[in-house]
Formats: C-alpha cells, sequence, structure tokens
C-alpha cells in the first residue's frame, strides 16, 4: 500500500475510530496545528506518546463533525489532504461549521513522521482568550 492509499484510510476511518491512525505515528513524530498560543491544543507536539495523548484530549474540547476530505494529494512521502469540518467548542458552546482544512502528513516507512494541520481555529483561540 502507498502512502497516499494509507492517509485515505487513516485521515477518514468509515467507523470513526482514529486508533489506526495513532498506531501509524512514528516514535519520533511531530505533529503541530497553526493556531496561536493560549489554548490546549496550542503549540508543537513531539513524540508519539505526546501525539497520542493530544489526541485523547481533542474530545473534551471540541465535538467535531467531520465531513468528508475533499481530495488527497501526493506521492512518495508527502501527502496532503484537503477537508471541511465542523465542530462545537465545548469551553463556550460555539459551533463552527465548514471549516476547511489542509493536513500535511510525511512518512518514513509507512509511519506519519510530520503531521501538519494548517487551519482557522480563531473562534479557539477567542473561546480561551474570553475566559469563558
Amino acid at each position: 500500500m502507498d502512502n497516499l492509499d494509507l492517509a485515505m484510510r487513516l485521515i477518514n476511518p468509515p467507523d470513526g475510530n482514529w486508533q489506526p491512525l495513532l498506531d501509524h505515528l512514528a516514535e519520533d513524530v511531530v505533529f503541530k496545528v497553526t493556531i496561536p498560543e493560549g489554548t490546549p491544543i496550542s503549540g508543537e507536539f513531539r513524540g508519539k506518546r505526546a501525539v497520542t495523548e493530544h489526541f485523547e484530549r481533542l474530545p473534551e474540547l471540541l465535538e467535531f463533525e467531520q465531513e468528508n476530505p475533499m481530495d488527497f494529494l501526493g506521492s512518495g512521502d508527502r501527502v496532503v489532504v484537503l477537508g471541511r469540518e465542523s465542530f462545537v467548542i465545548k469551553r463556550n458552546g460555539v459551533t463552527v461549521t465548514g471549516s476547511e482544512y489542509a493536513d500535511v502528513l510525511d512518512f518514513r516507512d509507512g509511519m506519519i513522521t510530520r503531521f501538519l494541520v494548517i487551519q482557522d481555529l480563531t473562534a479557539v483561540v477567542d473561546a480561551y482568550r474570553a475566559g469563558y
């Protein structure tokens, strides 16, 4: 299975189970979301344990309604996923709909070594800066 096919299987699991994605994180993986400091999801997470803990914490903070990814692009060791999702910010109950994102995944030997999420998460920052 090439990395493009693997990304399709991991990013859009039919049963909503993210464990296969977590199982494909390299021990030295780096995960980053493009969001300013000041929220629990801000920053860069290094290592499989830190990234797994980050993913485990997300349901406490956000309730996602994943819409199907729009496109998977790439070849070789890099895959870009373009998609759209809606989410509820649990801190203040605000719903963000149709938020477009790009995920950049770098692979080495079938394992994800870098996972970059590019998305406008202004509403999340606003919720935490307002101190709800």
